[in-house]
């Protein structure tokens, strides 16, 4: 009985991860969200949640840009992201990365971007294997959360490094 119990939880909450990660899908296509911590970038657009993460020193003089944006997209936007000008398409491939030059999207950092794409339906997947269809659960360790924190302020610590002068 128990195990049965189970089981249909188990069901649930992947049919409500289900339902949440269509809503985003579809959101995503008449929408873009994006928030920007210390220049790197998590935004949604067309189906794939992407992440851009800056290989270069932040400009003198400059400051780090850190922003929540929301727009909505028009018919015109729509036939300006021709299919495959983009390198994820539709957002129907699993993951992919890639390198832009990305002058053009900070003048506080000149330099190149990696980037990082997921379909949002594939993250949601992901996150419901790790988190519920493993036998023994998620277990919250200190080593995990301590390695985690480091991993973090390292991260931010290499974002906030400046160019010297300025």
């Amino acid at each position: 009985m128990q195990t049965q119990i189970h089981c249909r939880s188990r069901l649930l909450v992947g049919l409500a991860f289900s339902f949440v990660a269509a809503l985003l899908v579809v959101f995503s296509y008449f929408n873009v969200l994006s928030c920007t911590v210390f220049d790197a970038t998590v935004a949604s657009e067309k189906g794939v949640i992407s992440l851009q993460i800056p290989l270069t020193k932040l400009a003198g003089g400059k400051d780090l840009r850190n922003d929540l944006r929301f727009f909505r997209r028009t018919s015109a936007d729509s036939r300006k992201m021709v299919s495959g000008q983009r390198p994820w398409g539709n957002g129907f491939g699993f993951a992919g990365f890639g390198y832009s030059r990305g002058s053009w999207l900070y003048e506080s950092r000149p330099g190149p971007f990696l980037e990082l794409y997921v379909p949002i339906w594939f993250l949601f997947l992901m996150l419901y294997v790790w988190l519920f269809a493993r036998p023994d659960g998620v277990q919250f360790r200190l080593r995990s959360m301590l390695w985690l924190t480091t991993l973090v302020a390292a991260s931010a610590w290499l974002l906030t490094l400046r160019e010297p002068g300025g």
